[in-house]
Parts: structure tokens; C-alpha cells; sequence
């Protein structure tokens, strides 16, 4: 089962398209937030997340991500971490931090 979401996205400066490969855990010191556990020391799991630019316009990339794992807040984390693409989701509340207010989010969900 393959769920496709394309994303507005901050930014612009990944590949055009690739495989994201981070192991996620629960950050327990601040909940509800996960983060990265590159040696899986902290209950981490294998995530997997195929990606591809679709278009970059006015500043913005736009994404479509396609989850090979259903890990929790994996696709905000797998964008928003230097390990992953660098580049938070906009209006994402936990992973997008704009000085005050974040930008409105443009979301399409084309498979659940």
C-alpha cells in the first residue's frame, strides 16, 4: 500500500528526486516531537521515504513524497532534518519554526 502526497514546501535546493533512509523514535524529552536516531539507540526504526521534485516556483518546492514505511510524523521529519532533505514543511507546527507565525500549508493528499 503506497500513499503519494504532494507538498508545498520552503525552499528549494535537494535532488530532483531520491530515497530518504533515517531511523525515527520518539524524542522523549519533548513529546510529541520524534527525531532521528541514527544508531538506534533510542528505539528507533527504520524509516523509508522515495521522493520527487515536481515543480519550484516563487521560492517554494513542491514535493511528492511516497512513504515505504509508516513510521509517525515520518514524512514532517524525513523533510524537515539536515540528515533528510533540509527543508521543514510549511505550517508543519512541530517541525516548521518561522519566527512567529508559520505560513499557511498547501497539502494534496493523492492516496491514503
Amino acid at each position: 500500500f503506497l500513499r503519494k502526497i504532494g507538498i508545498r514546501r520552503e525552499g528549494v535546493g535537494c535532488a530532483i528526486e531520491g530515497r530518504i533512509s533515517l531511523p525515527l523514535a520518539p524524542d522523549l524529552n519533548d513529546r510529541p516531537r520524534q527525531m532521528v536516531d541514527i544508531y538506534m539507540t533510542n528505539g528507533g526504526k527504520d524509516a523509508l521515504t522515495d521522493y520527487r521534485v515536481v515543480q519550484v516556483k516563487d521560492g517554494l518546492t513542491h514535493i511528492e513524497f511516497h512513504p515505504l514505511t509508516g513510521r509517525t510524523h515520518q514524512l514532517r521529519l524525513h523533510a524537515a532534518s539536515p540528515l533528510g532533505l533540509g527543508m521543514p514543511i510549511v505550517g508543519d507546527k512541530l517541525y516548521y519554526r518561522n519566527n512567529r507565525t508559520p505560513a499557511p500549508v498547501c497539502c494534496c493528499t493523492h492516496r491514503l
